[in-house]
């Protein structure tokens, strides 16, 4: 799906085995070049496998997006900060000339994610909001008057889940804060289509990444194994009780559609949620 000659950025791109890294290399593959962003994650945050990697975050995934022989360049953007939302968008423009494909990939999750309505703070709450619905408005309305401006249209992409469209345990702020997102994805779209900007979503479920997690360590270390050992029986679990499919997703499965609906292919796709869970939520 051809991308050439178009300026992408993606947000949430700092893990190493996450949907955000498969959004910008896929882009990069079809051609964009792709601006990455994210915040900066402490030693202690890391994923799995990333320490001893040498993982470097967007950084390194810029230097990946570069190897495939496209401009790209790492901005740290926390998007709790409209300021440096407005740098993210700035820079982007004024090193690349144009932006054409927004990715809004970042979120934030309580620790443990799957905190229920019982056992969440108001400050994660907050927090969840911030960076999960707050954020990607902030991003879209800045990258919408970008696009206007440039003339030409543009596409912009949101990630959900599908836990905003199926009621499932798997955090109550998260989730919700997700299910906002899917109908500002809605209302975003009705708004902008006149100017030809293309505002869709995508909706994956369970995604075999390498997400940090203290609730993940500490069920490990309760059964008396390793975190990544934990991770993937957890991941064969769910497979297993609520997938039809049989497997989780690989980022990217989810980094296809993504490209999809930036692409020609699909550009008469608007206003939707579009899954990719193996058949968890038919709608």
């Amino acid at each position: 799906m051809g991308l050439e000659g178009k300026v992408a950025i993606v947000t949430g791109a700092w893990g190493m085995q996450t949907i955000g890294r498969a959004n910008a290399l896929r882009l990069a593959r079809d051609g964009a070049d792709v601006i990455v962003s994210d915040i900066i994650r402490p030693p202690d945050l890391l994923g799995e496998g990333e320490k001893e990697a040498g993982w470097e975050g967007i950084h390194s995934v810029a230097r990946e997006v570069e190897a495939l022989g496209r401009r790209s360049k790492a901005i740290v953007c926390d998007l709790t900060d409209p300021a440096q939302i407005e740098n993210l968008i700035g820079e982007t423009v004024s090193s690349m000339g144009r932006l054409d494909i927004l990715v809004n990939g970042a979120r934030a999750f309580q620790d443990p994610p799957r905190l229920g309505l019982l056992e969440l703070t108001w400050s994660g709450w907050d927090h969840v909001y911030a960076v999960t619905t707050r954020g990607p408005m902030i991003t879209t309305r800045l990258a919408a008057d970008q696009m206007i401006k440039q003339g030409g249209g543009g596409t912009i992409i949101n990630m959900t889940t599908m836990g905003a469209k199926k009621a499932l345990l798997v955090g109550i702020a998260y989730a919700s804060a997700m299910a906002a997102v899917n109908h500002m994805t809605r209302l975003a779209a009705l708004e902008l289509a006149p100017h030809g900007i293309r505002v869709n979503a995508v909706a994956p479920g369970v995604v075999a990444t390498n997400r940090f997690s203290t609730e993940d360590v500490r069920k490990a270390k309760e059964q008396g194994i390793t975190t990544p050992e934990y991770r993937r029986q957890w991941l064969d679990q769910r497979a297993r009780d609520i997938i039809p499919l049989e497997r989780v997703a690989t980022a990217d499965d989810v980094a296809n559609v993504v490209s999809f609906l930036a692409s020609e292919d699909g550009s008469y796709m608007v206003g939707q949620i579009v899954n990719v869970d193996g058949g968890v939520v038919m709608d």
